[in-house]
Parts: C-alpha cells; sequence; structure tokens
C-alpha cells in the first residue's frame, strides 16, 4: 500500500521567530517555524529550535513518503515540496 506521493510544486520558508510581537503576526500562517511556535505557546509547552524544527518536519514527510527536503535559499531555509 505504499504509493509515492507528489510533491507540491512550490516550498514553505521555514523563517524564524522573533519577540517582536508586530512581525511575529505577520509570520504566522505565513511561515512553518512561526506557526508552530504559535501553537506551542497556545498548547503550553515548548518547541523546538528552528534546526531541530526543519529537520523533524522533512523526516515526517520522509516517514509517510512524501518527497520533502530542507534547502538554503539566500532569502532562508525553505522546505522543498510542502506548503501551509
Amino acid at each position: 500500500m505504499s504509493e509515492e506521493l507528489e510533491p507540491i510544486d512550490g516550498y514553505t520558508s521555514v523563517g524564524s521567530y522573533a519577540s517582536d510581537k508586530k512581525h511575529d503576526q505577520y509570520r504566522i500562517g505565513k511561515f512553518l517555524y512561526p506557526t508552530y511556535i504559535d501553537w506551542c505557546k497556545r498548547e503550553k509547552t515548548s518547541g523546538l529550535n528552528p534546526k531541530g524544527f526543519a529537520e523533524s518536519v522533512v523526516n515526517a514527510c520522509k516517514l509517510v513518503g512524501y518527497p520533502a527536503e530542507k534547502k538554503r535559499l539566500d532569502a532562508g531555509n525553505i522546505i522543498q515540496g510542502i506548503g501551509i
């Protein structure tokens, strides 16, 4: 039942989390890491650091057979093949 999944034609920026609330609200829902940290705060749990988070997302994708990979662009880290 292992079926190869098709990647999304594009990528999602991992992003970073800053303590500036004005910019955080812009990042939430557009970048993976700030959205994850927002969820952690609402769930009252601690989160992974950005590097560990990105690696966990890619590993989870690979675990279920989804072709995603982390890449570095001039604008920052991305995960190729997924979207939010």
